[in-house]
């Protein structure tokens, strides 16, 4: 029975492994000097159907981008998640992203929502009225979603003053 359960879980785990060690080599070439790390993280939140954050208990590979973001990659997707300032959420020209798929949420209280690429508007509002001064926004990907991409995003997101 254990057998059949390490090998279910290498099944799912293989190439997990296997696209973050290609990714770190990807962004070590795309950021010379950033020391890029990487490691198996767990007690990530996900939306579940209802639109509430469900807590995963199982660890995911995360490599970090110092000073710019987070790369979790989990089964069925990839997500980056950056930050603002609330000053620059509210100045920030968000049909920069109008084609990605995001959720803003605090960096105090993880599970405040803020909005999400749906509503710009209603989310800098609840922004404004929030007493967070910073605020975590996740980009989510598709687990297919090649390496240049995610490369080319992260170089957009630092043109645009997003940090970590």
């Amino acid at each position: 029975m254990l057998e059949n359960k390490r090998d279910s879980l290498s099944l799912i785990y293989k190439p997990l492994d296997e696209r973050m060690h290609e990714l770190v080599v990807k962004l070590t070439d795309a950021f010379v000097g950033l020391k890029i790390s990487a490691g198996y993280y767990n007690a990530h939140y996900h939306k579940d159907d209802g639109g509430e954050y469900q807590r995963d208990v199982y660890p995911i590979p995360v490599i970090g981008v110092p000073g710019l973001c987070d790369i979790e990659l989990d089964i069925d997707n990839i997500c980056v998640t950056s930050k603002l300032t609330k000053d620059q959420i509210v100045i920030f020209d968000w049909s920069t992203f109008e084609n990605e798929s995001f959720e803003v949420y605090g960096v105090e209280n993880l599970l405040n929502d803020y909005g999400d690429h749906h509503s710009a508007n209603a989310m800098k509002d609840l922004v404004l009225s929030s007493s967070e001064s910073e605020f975590f926004i996740s980009f989510s990907f598709p687990i297919s979603a090649n390496d240049e991409q995610v490369v080319n995003f992260l170089r957009l997101l630092h043109k645009n003053r997003f940090y970590y």
